[in-house]
């Protein structure tokens, strides 16, 4: 099911939070409900709603009134960086369109994170006046992607943390203040660099 999709059959979407698909957590039931109500999967698993049962990290589980649908989400839907809180309003969207609240900017104001699922889609703005380290995780899969923004004076550069990392010029810092530099998973744990990348 794509956005277009769920914008057609929804005057609105409420977001209810995040949805553990491994432990199914909140409870959700299949057939039980309110139209519109839907949550973002943050963890990915097999819980069977409705006859669906392969949830990936990303997805929307969206109740259409009678049973729960799936909107692909993460990095294999429509919107690999839709962030979302709050009531969200859809109305004629393209299949690419995307738009970031405010809930999918991470500040960071310390010197070292180490990237999880969470960060999926995210922009990470990083403070800090000293170097920053952004760590990349194992088991993040292929289409995990993020931006990365140096908005303070400390460069930040990204570390491989056992994964393999690269980028076209071989180099995994930001040039200087406001470089921004996007990390994309094309494969399970390969991390590929791209942006304002200097030394």
């Amino acid at each position: 099911m794509s956005l277009r999709a769920v914008a057609s059959s929804f005057q609105s979407v409420n977001y209810q939070g995040t949805w553990d698909a491994s432990s199914n957590t909140p409870t959700l039931t299949s057939s039980v409900g309110t139209k519109g109500h839907y949550y973002v999967v943050s963890v990915a698993g097999s819980t069977n709603l409705n006859g669906i049962t392969n949830w990936g990290v990303g997805d929307w589980a969206v109740f259409n009134g009678s049973v729960w649908q799936r909107v692909e989400g993460g990095a294999d839907g429509n919107f690999v960086n839709l962030s979302v809180s709050g009531t969200s309003t859809l109305t004629d969207v393209a299949a690419a369109d995307y738009t970031l609240l405010p809930a999918g900017i991470i500040t960071e104001a310390t010197t070292a994170r180490t990237l999880s699922a969470a960060d999926n889609g995210r922009v990470i703005y990083c403070t800090s006046g000293s170097a920053t380290t952004i760590t990349c995780a194992a088991g993040l899969g292929a289409g995990f992607s993020c931006t990365i923004i140096q908005g303070g004076a400390g460069k930040v550069t990204v570390a491989a943390g056992g994964q393999t990392l690269v980028s076209y010029s071989s180099l995994f810092s930001t040039m200087g203040q406001y470089g921004v530099i996007s990390a994309i998973c094309p494969v399970a744990n390969t991390f590929l660099l791209a942006g304002n990348l200097g030394v």
